[in-house]
């Protein structure tokens, strides 16, 4: 079986890390298990590309990174119907917890070695699917706030996102929203600052 990994080397456990002791992690496991594994790293600017081409030349993809990025290989691996792997290298690795998968790179590059795929619920939002959940108002302004921060100052992980909550709280958005169930229920009309829609990213 021929796996590519691919690690995001601009996700945030990987900023200023150096990449052979990770690679080496990620590697270890399936290569114990008897795959042909391939390990190739890329800023965030080229991601997409690379997972694409790795989709082409692999079996399985594993990709690290943080959720946007696992996102970003869902989206480009569901029409191949390929597998995809999750290593989780971000601030908040939603997905990772979501499934239960260990959060340390060696750990779960092991879990992903020695298990076997499954499917999990993938939610539509507004123009992209959406793995664990998606976020307006507060949240979409937290992550941007959080990748400015970064890019800025080179601040890391989880000092970009006290960063970007700050910023947030000080000046919020307002959102007016209506919530209307498939069952046909009443609507209900809320303004809110906030709006976090989550899948149940653990169900077959």
């Amino acid at each position: 079986m021929k796996i590519v990994v691919v690690l995001n080397m601009s996700a945030g456990s990987l900023l200023g890390v150096p990449l052979d002791p990770l690679a080496t992690a990620a590697r270890a496991p399936f290569e114990a298990a008897g795959a042909d594994v391939t390990v190739t790293a890329a800023p965030g600017v080229d991601i997409a590309r690379v997972i694409a081409r790795a989709a082409d030349e692999a079996d399985a993809v594993v990709v690290g990174g943080g959720d946007g990025t696992i996102l970003t290989a869902a989206t480009l691996l569901l029409p191949t119907g390929k597998a995809l792997g999750v290593l989780p290298l971000g601030t908040m690795n939603l997905l990772a917890r979501d499934l239960g998968l260990p959060l340390e790179v060696g750990a779960a590059a092991a879990a992903l070695a020695a298990g076997s795929p499954r499917g999990i619920d993938i939610g539509e939002g507004p123009g992209a699917m959406c793995l664990s959940g998606t976020g307006r108002g507060g949240v979409a302004r937290l992550v941007r706030a959080r990748d400015r921060s970064r890019r800025r100052w080179g601040v890391l992980r989880w000092g970009a996102l006290a960063i970007a909550g700050a910023k947030s709280l000080i000046s919020p958005t307002v959102l007016d929203v209506t919530i209307q169930a498939d069952d046909g229920g009443p609507a209900i009309d809320r303004s809110t600052p906030l709006l976090a829609v989550a899948t149940a990213s653990g169900a077959a």
